[in-house]
């Protein structure tokens, strides 16, 4: 049964917000000052209150904060480009291929524009990375208008796919700062690992699968690029 009403549209808009407290709170705004990160949270997630509505809109406002808080190294660009996504593919799925084109176009430059580092060369991986980034929710989204049957409980193929594309997901993601993180190698590695495999566990208990996440995502497994990492503990 699908949620009517506005109560989903606020439920987004908070967690929107919550998402860049949790991200930026210890970190802080980055360069700017750090009473602004409440204002960036506001920013940066209430625009989700919309999404279901004007994706595209969101969209291209989410494309515009994510370069404005780069330039300006807040930590908020992080939470930026996640909720970029989440509106991209929002639009693949509520919009036509059009609507999708047009969200997609600034979302892949203005992520290409937040993964570039000054001084450091634009390579072909990240040119992938950059069109990638957004163009695969846009993708997930359109697929998920077609028909879809429904799945048996009994059936653990998807499970088991789900699992197994986590662990690849959490493992290609952040192999590289393995050894750049203020916590051991086999600590990081431990949390990688149960990230990616509690998807397997995701359509049958979602609420622990949430607070293994958010666990797991409490432990730097890379220094930003902007401010050390702040001291978190993973154990």
């Amino acid at each position: 049964m699908r949620w009517r009403g506005v109560a989903p549209d606020v439920l987004l808009a908070a967690s929107g917000v919550a998402l860049d407290l949790l991200m930026s709170g210890k970190a802080g705004a980055g360069a700017a000052p750090d009473w602004l990160v409440p204002v960036f949270a506001v920013l940066v997630g209430a625009p989700m209150a919309f999404v279901r509505r004007r994706p595209v809109h969101v969209s291209l406002y989410l494309a515009a904060l994510l370069l404005f808080t780069d330039q300006i190294e807040a930590f908020t660009s992080n939470t930026a480009q996640i909720l970029l996504c989440v509106a991209i593919g929002a639009t693949g799925y509520l919009r036509g291929w059009l609507a999708t084109l047009v969200a997609v176009v600034p979302g892949a430059l203005a992520t290409g524009l937040n993964i570039a580092d000054p001084g450091t060369g634009f390579t072909g991986a990240a040119w992938v990375y950059s069109v990638g980034i957004p163009l695969l929710p846009a993708l997930v989204g359109r697929y998920l208008r077609g028909p879809a049957g429904r799945l048996k409980e009994p059936e653990v193929t998807p499970d088991v796919l789900l699992a197994g594309a986590g662990v690849a997901v959490a493992v290609l993601g952040t192999w590289p700062m393995w050894h750049t993180s203020e916590q051991p190698a086999w600590v990081i590695v431990s949390f990688v690992v149960v990230a990616g495999l509690a998807l397997g566990v995701a359509r049958r208990l979602p609420a622990v699968v949430f607070l293994v996440e958010g666990r797991c995502c409490s432990c730097p497994t890379r220094p930003s690029r902007r401010r050390p990492a702040p001291s978190t503990s993973c154990c």
